[in-house]
Formats: C-alpha cells, sequence, structure tokens
C-alpha cells in the first residue's frame, strides 16, 4: 500500500506528453431502449450488457493492452485511454474499428432505426496533460483532454478522428 501511495503522490502533477483517446458506442442509448421496450426492463438491461456492452469492453480492452495503452476510465459504454506516442494510439484505434467491423457485434432492431451491428466513434489528440490523483487513481487534466474528447464528439460511427498533432 505505501508503495502505492507513493506511485500516486509521484503522479500528484506530473506533467507529461501522451496521446489521449476517447472512444463512444453509438446509439448506445436508442439500443439499450429498444431492447427495454421489447424485453421489458430487468432483462433489457441484461440483454444490453451481455450481448452488446460485454462483447464491445473486450474489443476495447483488449486492443488497448495490445498496443501498450492504458484505460484512465470507463463512463458507461464510453472509454478514456492514454498512451505514450501516437503511433500506437493509432494503431490501437485502427485496431478497434477493424475487430469490430470483421467479428460485427449483432443488433437485433425490429424498426430498422439502429445501426445492425456495434459501430464506435473514436477521438485522439496528442499533447501535454498533468497527472493527477482523482479517487485515488492516476488520471489527467488540462485542455489537451478536453480537445480529445471533444474530436471524438464529431466523429460518426466506424470513424477514428484525430487532431493535427496527433498526426
Amino acid at each position: 500500500a505505501a508503495k502505492t501511495r507513493s506511485r500516486l503522490a509521484e503522479a500528484r502533477h506530473e506533467r507529461v506528453e501522451r496521446t489521449f483517446m476517447f472512444t463512444d458506442l453509438v446509439k448506445s442509448t436508442d439500443v439499450r431502449s429498444a431492447l427495454i421496450e421489447r424485453v421489458g426492463e430487468h432483462q433489457g438491461n441484461e440483454r444490453f450488457r451481455d450481448e452488446i456492452l460485454l462483447p464491445h469492453n473486450r474489443v476495447i480492452e483488449d486492443r488497448v493492452a495490445e498496443h501498450e495503452g492504458e484505460i484512465v476510465g470507463t463512463a458507461g459504454d464510453s472509454y478514456f485511454a492514454v498512451f505514450p506516442d501516437a503511433r500506437r494510439a493509432i494503431e490501437c484505434a485502427v485496431a478497434i474499428q477493424r475487430a469490430l467491423v470483421g467479428n460485427p457485434i449483432p443488433i437485433e432492431d425490429a424498426s430498422g432505426k439502429l445501426p445492425r451491428y456495434v459501430q464506435v466513434r473514436i477521438g485522439m489528440h496528442t499533447g501535454v496533460a498533468t497527472q493527477v490523483l482523482v479517487a485515488g487513481t492516476v488520471n489527467y487534466d488540462d485542455q489537451t483532454i478536453a480537445i480529445a474528447h471533444r474530436i471524438e464528439e464529431h466523429a460518426e460511427g466506424e470513424q477514428v478522428l484525430a487532431s493535427e498533432d496527433t498526426w
């Protein structure tokens, strides 16, 4: 425990240059709502987790690890990951999209208004940020993180957007 505290204390305000990546599952709220409407709240939430979220999470987590990235945080179906350099982040993003297109996770939709399979939007930005301690774990702060997140928000399903600084 003392070793962990020491590492976190050292990381508290260290400035580092990294590539920051955000991912988001496209139309996830609509997909979950459609499942709930079709089979009820409990079963709809359970099916969303088992059939959509968990397979999606495995793809993201496996590819980030394979490309020497680190998952900083998650929120629902979104991921925030950090990479030591842009090349690894870009290769990871491409690997995520290839995995999801090559091995699609199907979405049942009788209405025809949802994607037929899971799609992810990805955005990234390279820059300097400050490592901070949040809820006992290392996180990152600064405008660089906000830029990466805003870039992800502009991406469409199956798309990777990167800032000029990342290229």
